[in-house]
């Protein structure tokens, strides 16, 4: 399904497909996930070019402290600053074509 980021509420909406339309992906993480408050986020979207959003416990994007692209299919989330977190946190990402 090709998805894109609503600009007002940060969402991934659903699109009509289009040629060059992106991939998605998303997860779910908690505190015990995290290495040195870094999220290692494995999405497979095999792209240099990647959006990622990251929203808390309570649904409200967050901004990253870093984040750094290991490969083509791994984000390093560095969430560090918002020390021990509390509940299900959220990732998504989209590859930008």
């Amino acid at each position: 399904m090709p998805y894109k980021i609503n600009p007002v509420t940060g969402e991934l909406d659903y699109y009509e497909a289009s040629a060059g339309s992106g991939s998605v992906d998303s997860v779910t993480f908690i505190n015990a996930n995290l290495t040195a408050g870094v999220y290692t986020y494995t999405h497979g979207l095999a792209s240099a070019r990647v959006a990622i959003t990251v929203r808390n416990n309570s649904g409200v994007i967050v901004e990253p402290d870093l984040v750094t692209r290991s490969d083509n299919n791994i984000e390093l989330i560095n969430i560090s600053s918002y020390g021990v977190i509390a509940g299900t946190w959220w990732v998504g990402a989209i590859a930008l074509t």
